[in-house]
Parts: C-alpha cells; structure tokens; sequence
C-alpha cells in the first residue's frame, strides 16, 4: 500500500523542500602534507600510547610534541607557495607518495567518506567545513602531521544522486501512516 503512493513528483518535491536533509556535505580537496616523524624515523600513528604505561605515554608525548614542533616551520614556509600554485608546491613538497602525482588530490571528503586512514583523520574534515572553493587553509595538524588544505569544489548532491534516499525516506514515512490508519480502523474485540 504504501509503494503505490509514493510518486515520483512526491520524491522530487521532498527534494526540492528538504535539500540540506539530502546533501552528502563532502568536499573535494587537495592537500600539501609534511609527515611528522619520531626520532628513529618512523611515521606517528594515532595509536601511540602504551597501555598502562603513564610515564611512558608522558615522555613519548613530550618527544612527539617537540617533533611536531620541527615539522611545523617547514609547512609555514610551504603556505605562500601552496597559495600561489598549489599543484605545484604538492608535487615538489608533499610527504604523501600517493596524492603528490595528482598535484596533491585526496578526493571527496566529508562526514561519511572512506578514505584511506593512511594520512587523514577527522581534523582534516573539521578544518575544511567552511572552506570554498579555491580556499586555501593555514596549516592543519592530523595525528599524522601537517596539511595544508585546498577545497577544490564542494559538492552538491544532484536529485538523481538523492532520489533513492529520498524515496527510502518518503516510503518509512507511508507505511507508518498506513499502518496507524489500518490499526485506527481495525476493531478490537476481547475474545476472552
């Protein structure tokens, strides 16, 4: 009962209503990326700390924090000429193998995107929700090291990328008020 009353025009009219309620809130985005390195050499991963281990975490803490504090004049000083060509200072300065070919193109990236965890984190997100396009970010600190950010295009979700979620939306909608209507109209009887 439910499928046959929702229309097409039902759909694109809710779509039309509630835009926000369907947008994917994702960002295209480049990036210049220094990674932050312990003194042995190895990259910092997100987790770091030993179980357990408070002096331990507080001493490597200590160390990484200094670390980061190396790396950080290096990405200032990429800034201007990220601002000035930012393909250019990614594939001459970046840290990242795999978006540096790409001039620095990490994708689409936003609340529910998969992307690989490799030199992302949610920092990353956070810094670029009011970038637009062309923008180009101050230095961003991610568990990994420092980024510099360049909103490439903000995406908006088209109707025909929308339409399923929408109808999904539209149908849960019906059938509890087909159900509530069916439940209003039986009659209950106490057989006992």
């Amino acid at each position: 009962l439910a499928r046959s009353e929702v229309t097409l025009q039902d759909i694109q009219t809710e779509f039309e209503a509630h835009k926000d309620r369907y947008q994917r809130k994702e960002r295209s985005l480049a990036h210049v990326f220094v990674r932050v390195r312990d003194p042995q050499g190895e990259p910092y991963r997100p987790n770091w700390q030993a179980p357990g281990n408070p002096k331990l975490n507080a001493f490597v803490a200590k160390v990484r924090e200094e670390q980061f504090a190396k790396a950080k004049p290096r990405i200032e000083a990429l800034v201007a000429a990220a601002r000035a060509n930012f393909a250019e200072a990614a594939k001459s300065a970046s840290d990242d193998e795999n978006s540096k070919k790409a001039g620095g193109v990490i994708g689409r990236v936003g609340p529910l995107s998969a992307l690989p965890q490799n030199s992302l984190d949610p920092s990353v997100y956070e810094a670029t929700k009011d970038l637009k396009p062309g923008e180009v970010s101050a230095p961003v600190r991610s568990e990994y090291g420092w980024h510099i950010l360049k909103c490439l295009e903000a995406q908006q979700t088209t109707f025909e990328e929308a339409q399923q979620f929408v109808y999904i939306a539209l149908l849960q909608k019906k059938r509890r008020e087909v159900s509530e209507a069916l439940i209003r109209k039986a009659k209950m009887e106490d057989k006992f």
